[in-house]
């Protein structure tokens, strides 16, 4: 079974300038590609420098690339990280608590709400990020020491980019702040069903055991999880070779190991393959 890894806590040994409660850590490391299961004990918002992050939490799943960053909500998380290239994976890592957000949004005005509310927005790094990021790592990197009020002084200016520069980072944030994080049983499995991912690790984001997780599912859905999920994807799937994508490029996104479980899986179902599938499905 795999042991947890919990955040800010594994970052400890790292290079950082923190005030007690908000850190930036400058992560610098080889990294195998391999999904963890991160508990998040603080709220974190990770900048990749160089590399992808692929990240899973209880809201849905999203893929960071270089120059561009996500805001992690505390709670359980499962990640993967790897270089693209020839150089080591490095990200700058801000964690922090949601009380050091909620003061700082009691200082500024209100913004006009979000029409859409994402649930892991986006954060493109621009020319204003970009030289914001290189002064934290510089100051990191150069192990300049740094008083609790200027590291805090750093930390304000960070949202208050973020919350000028981008409405819906903005709203997430705020949402963040009235602890309006949806750990729902219901909105945790909706929003998996498109992403290739395991009982057990649904069952972690949900922050249950796994004889807990399918109980309370079988409670809430009447049928075992991994029935429900199955015939959901399988739905989802039938949608998608309507649109004219090809099973091939469908199967793992839903769960099967091969192409040709896919198609049984399939056919039991529908009654015909994938490949003529019509829209009678």
């Amino acid at each position: 079974m795999l042991s947890n890894i919990y955040i800010p806590e594994a970052l400890a040994h790292l290079p950082s300038i923190s005030d007690g409660d908000v850190s930036f850590v400058y992560y610098d490391q080889h990294s195998n590609g391999l999904r963890n299961r991160v508990v998040f004990n603080k709220n974190a918002i990770s900048f990749i420098i160089n590399g992808e992050k692929h990240l899973c939490t209880s809201g849905g799943t999203a893929i960071i690339g270089v120059n561009e960053a996500v805001v992690i909500p505390e709670g359980n998380s499962i990640i993967s990280e790897r270089s693209l290239n020839a150089g080591r994976y490095n990200s700058l890592v801000i964690a922090f608590p949601t009380t050091r957000l909620s003061a700082f949004l009691q200082t500024i005005p209100a913004s006009k709400a979000s029409e859409h509310l994402e649930e892991l927005p986006f954060i493109r790094v621009d020319k204003y990020l970009a030289q914001y990021i290189a002064q934290i790592v510089a100051l990191i990197e150069s192990k300049t020491q740094l008083s609790p009020a200027l590291v805090a002084h750093k930390f304000h200016e960070l949202l208050l980019i973020l919350m000028e520069e981008n409405p819906a980072t903005a709203a997430f944030l705020r949402k963040l702040a009235a602890n309006n994080n949806d750990t729902s049983l219901k909105n945790i499995v909706e929003n998996h069903l498109h992403q290739n991912i395991s009982i057990s690790e649904l069952a972690f984001l949900s922050n249950r055991s796994l004889s807990t997780f399918k109980r309370d599912f079988e409670k809430n859905y009447g049928v075992p999880p991994a029935k429900y999920i199955r015939e959901k994807r399988l739905e989802i799937a039938a949608t998608e070779l309507l649109k004219g994508r090809q099973a091939s490029e469908l199967y793992m996104d839903y769960g099967y190991e091969n192409l040709s479980s896919f198609v049984q899986a399939y056919k039991k179902k529908y009654g015909v393959t994938p490949g003529r599938a019509t829209t009678s499905v």
